[in-house]
């Protein structure tokens, strides 16, 4: 289907029919609130017109943001009210205030978000993560990745290596695949002790605010370094040390 064939009658005999470029855009554009984000995707591919139309608003990508934070609970009323009383451990933790978002940036979170939570159970190819932490004046040793964890959103990739490195990968920055460090190497490399890392997003902050608890231990009841209370990193510090 062509522009045309979506926004004018062809010729005469045709006038008396209804084509879809007669219906205001605003009315197409709230039809099309009704379709799976999937389906919007495959409108865009139709016609200019259509494409136009499939520009949705803000509600439709905060709506669909929230059905996805409420994955696995009972169905959500439509429209969802703003703001919808779920409990704090499913609210939606984003990186500014909602309001400060627009329709655009909405739709490429709400995707990156969706995308990321089905595609890492199931990645369709493989990736290394390679870390070189510097053990002492001048050397350098290779050490391996012990634990990884995607914070929810789907920007932010913790990693801890048998060092005690820790370091975050932005998904989102144009070099992704480059770690920084947040916490710096404690231990030399295979010296075989137990690291533990935990990162736990904080529901009560408004924006996404997280903690990255580490403990490193040589042996059972002997703790070499402990973070206590854990150390808090928000997405802003982060993007700072970018």
């Amino acid at each position: 289907m062509d522009a045309e064939a979506c926004s004018a009658p062809s010729n005469s005999t045709d006038r008396d029919r209804c084509f879809i470029g007669m219906i205001p855009i605003e009315i197409i554009t709230e039809l099309l609130t009704n379709l799976d984000f999937r389906d919007i995707f495959r409108v865009r591919k139709t016609c200019k017109l259509l494409r136009r139309a499939a520009n949705m608003p803000k509600p439709y990508w905060v709506n669909l943001l929230y059905q996805h934070a409420w994955s696995g609970h009972p169905p959500l009323p439509l429209p969802i009210p703003i703001p919808f009383p779920l409990p704090l451990s499913l609210k939606l933790k984003l990186e500014r205030p909602l309001d400060l978002y627009s329709a655009e940036e909405l739709e490429r979170v709400a995707l990156q978000w969706i995308t990321a939570d089905m595609g890492w159970p199931n990645p369709v190819r493989q990736r290394t993560i390679v870390s070189t932490p510097r053990l002492g004046e001048g050397a350098a040793a290779p050490s391996a990745v012990l634990q990884h964890h995607l914070v929810e959103g789907g920007r932010w990739l913790i990693v801890v290596t048998d060092t005690g490195t820790v370091s975050y990968f932005d998904l989102e920055h144009e070099d992704g695949t480059r770690g920084r460090v947040l916490v710096h190497g404690q231990i030399p490399s295979g010296r075989g002790v137990r690291i533990c890392m935990d990162v736990d997003v904080d529901a009560e902050e408004p924006v996404l605010t997280f903690n990255i608890g580490l403990d490193i231990t040589e042996r059972p009841g002997w703790s070499l370094f402990s973070v206590s209370p854990a150390v808090i990193y928000s997405s802003k510090d982060l993007v700072l040390r970018t």
